[in-house]
Order: C-alpha cells, then structure tokens, then sequence
C-alpha cells in the first residue's frame, strides 16, 4: 500500500492546483457578470482547493485528519463539478468541469485504497532530502 500514497499525494496536490485555477476564472466570469458565478460558489471553490492542499501536505507528513479532510474536499468538490456540468451552457465550462469531476473521483478512488490505519506515517519520508551526516576528521 505505500506504492499509492506518493499518487495519492500527487493527485491531491494537482485537484487542489486545478480548483484555484479555475477560481481565477470565476473570478473573472464574476466580473463579467457580477450574478453570475455566485460569490458563495467562488468562496467553496476557494476553500475547498486550499483544504485540498493542505490535506495533501497532511498526507506527506503522515497526519491522521489529512485522509478525512481530502475525502471530504473531494466529495464536495464533485457534487460542485457535477453542477457545473448540469449548468453548463457552452463547450468551455463543461470541459472544464467534466475535467475537475474526473480528476476527483480519480482521487477518491485513490485515497479509498490507502490503508485506513495510521500504517502509512512516515512513508513518504522519501520527499524529504536524506540529511547527510559529516563526520569531523
């Protein structure tokens, strides 16, 4: 099960990425359109992208709320994507939220299969550079 937690961290860090890029373009839609998206929507999407993040760097560090936190992140964030495809009313905004529900049901997916107990901590310690001891001589 380790081989999936390095994916899963991965995964999360670019569903995270991908929900504050695409806030850039609701703010600007909103500018447009100042009742269109509505500001609450763009105030989950912002949220819900820094959670995700910082679950995945939760994940990196072996935290226990990290797995918790990015299922509920994801969850939410395709019920969001589902709406935005049902809303949808050109080709530009169904792309993009057929993109964002496909790479969070992959990601949900993904972190189903990590182990539920804490048999991940420390197994991403590969991240970090190998500290380097010198001796004196």
């Amino acid at each position: 099960m380790r081989s999936l937690i390095r994916p899963a961290i991965v995964l999360l860090f670019a569903a995270g990425a991908y929900d504050l890029v695409v806030l850039l373009f609701l703010v600007a839609g909103h500018l447009g359109y100042p009742d269109r998206p509505p500001t609450a929507a763009m105030i989950a999407v912002a949220i819900i992208g820094l959670v995700t993040v910082a679950s995945a760097a939760g994940l990196a560090h072996g935290q226990r709320w990290s797995r918790p936190a990015a299922l509920t992140g994801r969850v939410l964030d395709s019920i969001s994507w589902i709406l935005g495809l049902v809303a949808g009313n050109n080709f530009q905004l169904t792309t993009i939220a057929a993109v964002g529900l496909v790479l969070s049901i992959i990601t949900i997916l993904l972190l189903a299969r990590l182990p539920r107990d804490r048999s991940f901590t420390g197994a991403t310690r590969g991240f970090a550079p190998k500290s380097t001891s010198v001796s004196p001589d």
